[in-house]
């Protein structure tokens, strides 16, 4: 990120934004409600317009196709859209050349199969699911993990999570932290922090690295 200025109408939200994440380093992204955390995710997913520069391994992001901009960077958003689909489906389409033994590993890394393989073929029911806000993380984290990608963006991974399945989904974070993987982590859990490398905290508009 290289100066990078979002403004909504005359409502500037991030103002001359710059910082440099690196493969296999987790950057944790703090900042109050409002302050620009998701406009910076949205940015980097070409989602708004926005002033300055943004690059991913030396391409200028306003440059790259959607589709290899959409190759490099896997989402796990804070609140998880579910397909009408069971919970096997959900997970594979994140990668829907994906052998079957991928999908049973991403939902092993996020504790799903915990809940034994028949909650796989669990239809969901799509956003008016039965299923739990963590179950409902954990499905998207694993949508994200079938991937592969360069990139992980993960917002609020852990919020609806108790301590065994939040340590399952750090541990998971850390083994794609030592494949080389960049990851950006928006959370405002101190325990989920503990992660990360560096923390980017966005007050007012401007990043401070911490």
């Amino acid at each position: 990120f290289q100066n990078v200025s979002v403004s909504y109408g005359n409502h500037q939200v991030l103002k001359d934004l710059s910082f440099t994440a690196f493969p296999g380093e987790c950057i944790g992204i703090i900042g109050e409600s409002g302050s620009g955390k998701s406009t910076l995710v949205k940015a980097l997913m070409q989602m708004i317009d926005y002033q300055g520069e943004i690059y991913i391994g030396g391409e200028n992001c306003k440059a790259l196709p959607i589709y290899m901009l959409r190759k490099y960077i896997a989402y796990s958003p804070e609140h998880s859209d579910l397909f009408p689909a069971t919970v096997h489906e959900n997970i594979g389409y994140g990668n829907l050349n994906a052998a079957e033994d991928e999908i049973i590993c991403a939902a092993e890394l996020t504790g799903i199969t915990m809940h034994g393989q028949v909650f796989l073929h669990r239809d969901t029911g799509g956003n008016d699911s039965q299923l739990s806000g963590g179950q409902k993380q954990r499905v998207s984290i694993a949508r994200a993990l079938l991937k592969k990608s360069p990139i992980y963006i993960f917002d609020e991974p852990t919020a609806a999570l108790d301590a065994d399945s939040e340590a399952k989904i750090l541990n998971t974070i850390v083994k794609l932290k030592q494949e080389g993987k960049c990851i950006l982590l928006i959370t405002h859990k101190a325990s989920t922090l503990r992660i990360a490398d560096r923390i980017l905290r966005i007050d007012d508009g401007k990043g401070y690295i911490l």
